[in-house]
């Protein structure tokens, strides 16, 4: 009796391995022999990238500025306790407290150091890559997307800038494992976990909350013995009940909690931005007769405004030859000319409050697709200021201003939409090593983005990942998590559709474009081609750490061999960012000279 029970045992394994994604399961040795191949691959392709670049020093990098130099402005002003960007949460303040507490370890604008640690979790990213899509996927596609990743030449460049993506893309790979993980077995830890990693996430990237919502309405939605995504009813009872819906409510809980005393800060710091002047106005200055009237209705204004406000009506009354500033000519000048009252900021904000900005610009007659200041000089010529009321209203107004643009020409709204899908697509159609073979580096650098390369090789080779990619996702449409892998995805679409079209969104959600591009390949051409094949387990898998052993080789034999970049475009020196440094808000031809 007990020898048959191990008999029947043996037989529901042995059914298990071989219904399992990629025909079974990798030993657990062979399987680390190949993620310890990826990540030394992966480090060796990157420290080879970086240590031979002139602009190593930087703190970003020719391929790819991004908002670098931004984030260490921020995190010097945290370790002089100097107020950045008046002390109000603008950008996320995540990038800049981890610079300011590692910036110690680079002295004089030398951000090698940092550059080298940002290198190694961009390798450790590769392995993460293929742990997750390990138990959805199946081993062998998760090999494949760990070996992608290290070779990738639009990760390589993204993990070797000081920017936030490299740093958010594990914790999305973190967060689509523990919703998984929470789907699977709803552990009240587990669903805190998943909260701190979403929280983290929006500390760095506020856009986040999307991804955030969208996963934990994937854990409400899931019912208890329900078909899960792409699964029809007679593959699973279907039972009352959904165990989702208290783990993700766990989830977003922490989740909100996490930057709660961020937002605290924030909330007050909105508050003396309103009712604090930062300098006081002077109605008494030479040249500008301001009545009493006209002064009070200024002080009716939201502190920040007062001061620039009074000078900008001043100029206007003396180019105009007004002699007396009163009340009237106040009134007159917002609204008339400038078509807008200022009014306080509101305090109540989530991370950062310049998402209404962002889709103004980035929702506008005069927008290209990506991120541009066009926009912003249209409606009123110089940088932004918040002491500007047409500025203002785009801080203030912005999401009604951008969605009437697209209501009422859809024409454009359209043409905005291929733009910045175009955008998107440029950092899925980059190739491999640091060369980006075969398709060379060759491209535009557009602003606050990272290199795109637009040769007709490069867009079939794009299309060939989005069509592996579908398929993946329809060959895994049945298995625990694989709808994860497409919420991440279409997260990042609507991100970029609603707001600037960046190649370094796509390159970001790169592992999980490469994880489902793996799951079609293996499903559509490795595993018929192996099925009759005798080739044991042990043997592919040290086939694959050979293959990830030639991939670290290629990055290292060229070692001594400098890089030398050819670029032209309009660009400012930044000393402060590294030896030789620039920055430039322009587009910037880049060409790697042989």
């Amino acid at each position: 009796m007990a020898g048959s029970e191990g008999v029947t045992q043996t037989s529901a394994k042995a059914q298990r391995i071989a219904s399992s994604p990629g025909g079974g399961s990798a030993g657990g040795a062979g399987f680390a022999g190949v993620l310890i191949s990826i990540a030394l691959a992966a480090a060796a392709a990157r420290g080879a990238f970086v240590l031979r670049s002139p602009d190593r020093n930087w703190s970003h990098s020719v391929y790819y500025e991004g908002d670098a130099p931004l984030w260490v402005r921020y995190a010097d002003c945290l370790r002089a306790e100097r107020p950045f960007e008046f002390d109000i949460p603008v950008h996320p303040p995540g990038m800049g407290y981890v610079l300011a507490w590692l910036l110690p370890a680079s002295s004089g604008g030398d951000f090698l150091p940092l550059k080298v640690g940002w290198a190694i979790v961009g390798s450790l990213t590769c392995v993460l890559a293929a742990v997750v899509a390990r138990p959805v996927l199946g081993a062998r596609a998760a090999v494949m997307t760990g070996l992608l990743c290290a070779a990738s030449f639009g990760l390589i460049v993204q993990s070797t800038s000081l920017n936030n993506e490299a740093l958010y893309a594990p914790l999305l790979l973190f967060a689509i494992d523990l919703t998984r993980r929470v789907a699977h077995r709803p552990r009240w830890w587990t669903a805190v976990a998943l909260g701190v990693v979403h929280g983290s996430a929006a500390l760095l990237r506020p856009e986040h909350v999307a991804a955030a919502g969208l996963m934990s309405a994937w854990l409400m939605a899931r019912r208890s013995g329900a078909a899960t995504f792409g699964e029809s009813a007679r593959e699973g009872p279907r039972r009352a009940g959904r165990p989702g819906v208290r783990p993700a409510l766990i989830s977003l809980i922490v989740f909100v909690l996490v930057p709660l005393p961020w937002n605290v800060r924030s909330f007050r710091a909105i508050q003396r931005f309103n009712m604090i002047e930062p300098a006081t106005p002077d109605y008494e200055r030479p040249g500008a007769n301001w009545t009493g009237d006209a002064i009070a209705r200024m002080r009716e204004l939201p502190a920040f405004a007062r001061d620039g406000t009074s000078r900008h009506i001043a100029e206007l009354a003396r180019s105009v030859g007004q002699a007396t500033i009163d009340r009237a000519f106040v009134d007159r000048f917002f609204d008339e000319l400038m078509g807008y009252r200022p009014r306080p900021i509101s305090p109540w904000t989530f991370v950062s409050n310049q998402g209404a900005l962002s889709f103004a610009l980035a929702n506008h007659a005069l927008a290209d697709g990506g991120f541009s200041l066009r926009p912003l000089e249209a409606e009123s010529p110089g940088a932004f200021s918040f002491a500007n009321p047409r500025h203002l209203r785009l801080f203030q107004e912005g999401y009604a201003i951008g969605l009437r643009h697209v209501l009422s020409d859809w024409d454009d709204a359209a043409r905005l939409m291929a733009a910045k899908l175009r955008r998107f697509f440029d950092g899925l159609r980059l190739g491999f090593g640091d060369r980006n073979l075969p398709f060379g580096v060759e491209g535009v650098r557009w602003p606050v983005d990272q290199l795109t390369v637009r040769t007709s090789g490069s867009a079939a080779w794009g299309g060939v990942v989005v069509v592996l990619a579908c398929v993946g996702a329809w060959v895994a449409r049945a298995r625990n998590g694989a709808a994860l892998f497409v919420l991440v995805i279409a997260y990042k679409l609507l991100v970029t559709v609603a707001f600037y079209g960046y190649a370094r969104q796509a390159v970001t959600v790169l592992p999980v474009v490469f994880a489902l591009a793996s799951a079609g390949l293996e499903g559509v051409l490795v595993a018929p081609l192996l099925r009759g094949a005798a080739c044991p387990r042990r043997w592919e898998m040290a086939g694959l750490v050979v293959l990830a052993a030639g991939c670290m080789l290629m990055a290292v034999l060229p070692w001594r061999a400098a890089y030398r970049y050819d670029v032209s475009g309009s660009a400012e020196a930044a000393p402060r960012m590294g030896r030789g440094a620039f920055e430039s808000a322009q587009p910037l031809a880049v060409r790697l000279k042989e």
